[in-house]
């Protein structure tokens, strides 16, 4: 059975999350931002290597799934302009509906 992308994305974040308190509980000061400069920026090779470090770690076991060809062919049908896979409300009323204002 295939796993859902909610169910994917939940993992993701389940393992980044716990990837980032191991991270932040590290009493090692370069590898965590300091309290003058709590936003941690690209410009810092640091920072960048130990953003791809983090990053390689956590999302480095997820496995790539290939999209079934049910999956595939709705796109398909989708790209193509039919009907029947072309939405039904517009992203405006969905949130209107919800009650949602942006």
């Amino acid at each position: 059975m295939a796993t859902s992308t909610f169910d994917k994305r939940s993992v993701l974040g389940q393992k980044a999350a716990k990837r980032m308190a191991e991270v932040l509980a590290d009493p090692t000061p370069a590898k965590r931002p300091q309290k003058e400069n709590c936003i941690p920026t690209m410009n810092d090779e640091e920072t960048h290597k130990r953003l791809e470090e983090i990053i390689s770690k956590s999302w480095g076991d997820i496995p790539v799934e290939q999209p079934e060809a049910d999956e595939i062919e709705a796109v398909n049908q989708y790209l193509a302009g039919n009907p029947e896979y072309q939405p039904v409300i517009t992203q405006d009323e969905l949130l209107k509906d919800l009650g949602i204002t942006m």
